[in-house]
């Protein structure tokens, strides 16, 4: 098996940072609250909401999540390959959950924002229709491209009224 560290709960920033740009196979047990490990089993994404949900999903079943961190049994963060060759970069949804995870949370952003491939944009985009009943959440992205790339389709092939919402990752 790979390598294995252990540093605890509540580890200090150069601790984490270091196993982070290191990049073990895993740190901390199964058993630990807050762990990592390379992805080489299961895709299995704990409490995460959607669209994180599917877009992890997605991510692990076409081999471009590389390592994972998590809080309990939900992933708070993973290291995600890239599809245009700007190499992997880490994916951190601004979700919140319990006191305990969002402590772990906080210090793994505080370290992933310094990395040179930190984290993504702490916002995506929600593609909302108006169907004569008030605004109603379509899709989701999380690149503003993209999302505006949705509205085109949807003008389109169904025309109507469509707006674009940016929201908080996380956020309501």
């Amino acid at each position: 098996m790979g390598k294995t560290v252990k540093i605890g709960m509540r580890p200090s920033f150069d601790v984490l940072h270091d196993v982070l740009v290191g990049t073990p196979t895993e740190f901390n047990g199964p058993r630990d609250s807050l762990r990592g490990r390379a992805e080489t089993g299961h895709g299995y994404a704990g409490r995460l909401p959607e669209p994180f949900y599917s877009q992890h999903q997605a991510a692990y079943a076409d081999g471009r999540v590389l390592f994972t961190i998590f809080s309990y049994a939900t992933p708070i963060a993973w290291l995600e390959a890239s599809t245009n060759g700007t190499g992997p970069q880490w994916v951190m949804p601004c979700v919140s959950y319990s006191g305990t995870t969002s402590a772990h949370q906080s210090r793994v952003r505080e370290v992933l924002s310094g990395l040179p491939n930190g984290v993504q944009p702490a916002y995506y985009w929600v593609l909302q229709g108006d169907y004569g009943h008030g605004w109603e959440d379509i899709t989701a992205e999380n690149s503003h491209d993209a999302i505006h790339a949705q509205r085109r389709t949807y003008v389109a092939n169904e025309g109507g009224t469509y707006r674009i919402v940016k929201r908080k990752n996380g956020g309501k």
